[in-house]
């Protein structure tokens, strides 16, 4: 059986050979390497050959194969355990490699990886009040957020983008804000009232001003009917005035008609009138005794009466 007693030696070790096997060819060069049956050889190298030297200080320099065939020292397996060692050493330093590899990704990865985040993706804002921007950011991480501007001048929809960004890397959301108006028009009229005479003018006249806060000056815009329909005396003008969001404005001016005045007609003093004159002038609420007194101081003379019968006067 061959000996493996080298397999597991180390160079520098001194070994006793028992054995020695091999073909003819082999023997015959064993011959120039005298080798005693219990001399002891020494292990000079196992690296690339199996350098053996003797007491003589003779060397033996012989291959991994002809070290087995010849002594039965079987080198390959010492070479093996050497590999599995080395592969073992290499697999942990791959592991660590990776290790550290697979840290440092996650470490650049966290520089890299922004994280930000809005409330919400759309808001309903009420024309002419202020927008704060910081007020719809939810989460912030390794960056630095570039904040939108909000500019209108009308209602509807507008679209204001967010950007989170860092030395490596930028993302971007965006807040859909939508610009409602619900405020009415103010309608302003000349007068609350009025009395319908020959002075009335159409409903437009009584028009003092139609503000809007988005549209402005609505005063062309406003409808209106000059058709009274008076009810106990009453009638209105009826305003109506829209924006350009729908808002309706309605306004009203109170028309009164009063009772028609009783005629006065003056009596020219520079000339006479009868009695039956003064009579015809005076309003029938008036008692004929009224206009004789006054027929009587308008003469300035004495007038008799019989039973209320004109008889003389002086």
């Amino acid at each position: 059986m061959k000996s493996k007693a080298l397999a597991k030696c180390l160079v520098g070790q001194q070994i006793q050979i028992t054995h020695i096997y091999g073909c003819e060819k082999l023997k015959n060069l064993l011959k120039q390497f005298s080798i005693d049956i219990s001399e002891k050889v020494k292990i000079l190298d196992i690296n690339d050959k199996v350098i053996l030297k003797n007491s003589k200080e003779q060397t033996l320099s012989l291959s991994f194969n002809e070290a087995y065939d010849i002594f039965g020292i079987d080198i390959l397996e010492n070479d093996l355990t050497i590999k599995k060692y080395k592969k073992e050493i290499i697999i942990s330093i791959t592991i660590l490699i990776l290790v550290i590899f697979i840290f440092s990704i996650q470490f650049l990865k966290s520089l890299l990886t922004i994280d930000f985040s809005l409330t919400t993706n759309s808001i309903d804002l009420i024309y002419g009040n202020n927008f704060n921007p910081n007020d719809y950011i939810s989460e912030v991480v390794n960056a630095k957020v570039i904040l939108p501007t909000l500019e209108y001048d009308r209602p509807g929809s507008y679209p204001l983008t967010y950007i989170a960004k860092n030395n490596f890397k930028q993302i971007e959301q965006t807040l859909m804000v939508n610009i409602i108006d619900n405020q009415n028009p103010s309608i302003k009229l000349l007068y609350d009232e009025i009395t319908y005479d020959d002075n009335l003018q159409s409903c437009h006249f009584y028009i003092d001003e139609v503000i809007d806060n988005v549209d402005k000056d609505l005063k062309d815009k406003v409808i209106c009917s000059n058709d009274l329909h008076f009810n106990d005396d009453i009638a209105y003008y009826n305003y109506q005035v829209s924006d350009s969001s729908g808002n309706i404005t309605y306004a009203s001016l109170k028309i009164i008609k009063e009772d028609e005045p009783i005629p006065i007609q003056t009596i020219n003093n520079d000339k006479p009138i009868s009695f039956e004159q003064a009579q015809i002038i005076l309003p029938e609420e008036i008692s004929p005794t009224y206009s004789e007194e006054i027929y009587e101081e308008y003469y300035e003379e004495e007038i008799t009466y019989d039973e209320g019968v004109l008889v003389s006067y002086e």
